[in-house]
């Protein structure tokens, strides 16, 4: 079992490089990063999986991203990219994981269930060259031979989104000894639309998930969400605080942030309305995020003050 660390501001961030655990341990108070520890990116927005709440708009005739782009060069060793995979047919998609993967840079890349059965025997192969870790599966439609191709691939993780996962797709995948990580239901593109004549059984979904999380607690090996998750179903709210204190990662813009290779802008998160060009550093682009962040903090501060 293999571990990596680095220094990053005020704090020194473990990694277990065969499961992707990652432990942080500073002797102040609070984590003060100087650059992120893990970025989203978006490397194409085209894709043939049709989905019809695809929050990000995907098509058949999108655009991929500049996988050349400068900022990229300046990823910090052992830290993470989290990719999106979609059809996998982005001509630079293995040219840009070997370099990353010479500049030991930890990538995951995320697929629809349909081409990750699809290119099934390709994603193992991108494992075993170490060229991807962890992979993020998004279910909506599992079977008996889904589940055993997820459970034979390496730090793989069943993706779910809420008001989107039913009851039924979280039973046949309770029990198998699987990761899943929870994502809130994003109101974009066609995410926007979507919820059109289907807003009772999307709210239905959500309250079965809320009722019944210690289920979903006790049914799978390990379960996460994202911040958009938390927020949706009161997630703070429904575990001890030592819990909380322990396993909540930070609120978004604090260690991750977001960026869009194929519009060239980075944000805070992939659903934040404030987009910036690309720099030529990540670390410049976090450095940018965290000044605004802290700008716009105290204006609603200064705002809140003059309102009383």
């Amino acid at each position: 079992m293999g571990f990596v660390n680095y220094k990053n501001g005020n704090y020194v961030v473990y990694i277990n490089t065969e499961t992707g655990d990652k432990i942080r341990n500073t002797k102040d108070a609070e984590f003060l990063p100087a650059f992120a520890e893990n970025c989203d990116v978006t490397i194409s927005d085209r894709c043939d999986g049709h989905c019809g709440f695809c929050y990000a708009g995907c098509t058949e005739n999108g655009k991929h991203g500049d996988l050349n782009a400068k900022c990229l060069d300046t990823v910090h060793s052992y830290t993470e990219l989290a990719i999106n995979g979609n059809d996998l047919s982005h001509p630079d998609l293995e040219s840009f994981l070997i370099r990353m993967k010479d500049r030991e840079v930890f990538v995951n890349m995320t697929l629809n269930q349909i081409h990750f059965e699809r290119h099934y025997d390709y994603v193992l192969s991108l494992q075993d060259r170490k060229l991807i870790h962890g992979v993020g599966v998004s279910v909506t439609k599992p079977t008996d031979e889904l589940i055993d191709k997820i459970k034979q691939t390496k730090n793989a993780v069943v993706h779910v989104i809420n008001d989107i996962i039913t009851e039924d797709v979280a039973r046949k995948m309770m029990g198998h000894d699987l990761d899943i990580l929870i994502l809130g239901y994003k109101h974009t593109n066609r995410g926007r639309t979507y919820i059109d004549g289907r807003i009772l059984e999307m709210l239905q979904n959500r309250l079965w998930l809320y009722k019944h999380m210690d289920e979903i607690f006790d049914g799978f090996k390990s379960v996460s969400f994202d911040n958009l998750a938390i927020k949706q179903l009161q997630i703070k709210d429904k575990v001890p605080k030592e819990v909380w204190d322990k396993h909540y990662m930070g609120d978004d813009g604090k260690f991750t942030f977001f960026i869009n290779l194929v519009d060239g802008y980075f944000a805070k998160n992939s659903t934040d309305q404030k987009h910036y060009p690309l720099m030529d550093s990540v670390e410049e682009m976090y450095q940018y995020i965290q000044e605004k962040e802290e700008n716009d903090e105290r204006k609603e501060k200064s705002n809140n003050s003059i309102s009383r």
